[in-house]
């Protein structure tokens, strides 16, 4: 009973969807739990969403933090990268992080989820979106891993496994044995600090390599529904087409 519980609320750049998706809802979560914020905004948000200001921290993006100069060295270097993997150093690094989510819930855990208030309608159309994207994005990524001089690395989000991600790749494309390199171990940090360029849709990832004065290419093969979409995915122009992305891609200081 005396044990206090802290919400390092991980994501706090938030689509119209994950505003609803996740705001404190129950008592516990609400006046039993410290919240630390990032922004202003984040604290308006909690606020208005139930919990007391003395339950709120205003902490700054502390995560953000870690990409400064003096930090770099904690971090894995591109060599021991390239070694550990069997990664060519010397070629060019594109680093996907993949955020996708959407496209792996089944329809059950849809409608599971619109029960929290956000609509059904707008559920199955992410899913629709994120999967038509994913695949899209992964033919593109294949192209680029096979025409150029690079290192393509997808990285799966967390929530993803290894083996479910393969499934998809084998199931949803015509791709047969990917010519980019598929790896789950390590941080999102490391792998943008250690590649020249990130690739993503809408992943507040691409905010996190802008800040560590990283290329950053936003592949949009089709407009991200509103439902997705923040402030952050309006300064960036994208790459619509294959060959933008591969242009953009291997553009030197886009």
């Amino acid at each position: 009973p005396d044990t206090r519980f802290y919400n390092l609320a991980w994501e706090q750049i938030l689509s119209p969807s994950d505003h609803v998706l996740k705001a404190p809802r129950d008592e516990v979560a609400t006046s039993q739990v410290v919240h630390l914020a990032w922004s202003a905004a984040f604290v308006e948000y909690l606020a208005a969403s139930g919990v007391p200001r003395d339950r709120i921290v205003l902490v700054g993006h502390w995560l953000l933090g870690l990409y400064a100069a003096r930090y770099r060295s904690y971090f894995q270097p591109r060599e021991a990268l390239a070694r550990r993997f069997g990664l060519d150093s010397q070629k060019r690094w594109v680093f996907v992080p993949e955020n996708y989510r959407w496209a792996f819930l089944p329809d059950g855990r849809l409608e599971s989820l619109a029960k929290t208030g956000l609509s059904r309608e707008a559920l199955f159309e992410m899913r629709a979106y994120c999967h038509d994207t994913l695949t899209q994005l992964l033919t593109w990524c294949e192209r680029l891993a096979r025409e150029q001089q690079v290192e393509v690395i997808l990285r799966p989000r967390p929530a993803t496994s290894l083996r479910e991600f393969r499934r998809f790749v084998r199931t949803q494309t015509t791709i047969a044995a990917p010519a980019f390199r598929l790896i789950k171990e390590l941080s999102v940090r490391e792998w943008v600090l250690a590649s020249d360029v990130t690739v993503s849709t809408y992943s507040t990832v691409l905010i996190e390599a802008a800040i560590a004065e990283k290329q950053i290419v936003m592949a949009a093969p089709t407009p991200i529904p509103v439902s997705l979409r923040y402030e952050g995915c309006d300064l960036v122009e994208p790459a619509v087409s294959e060959q933008e992305f591969i242009d953009r891609s291997m553009a030197q200081g886009n």
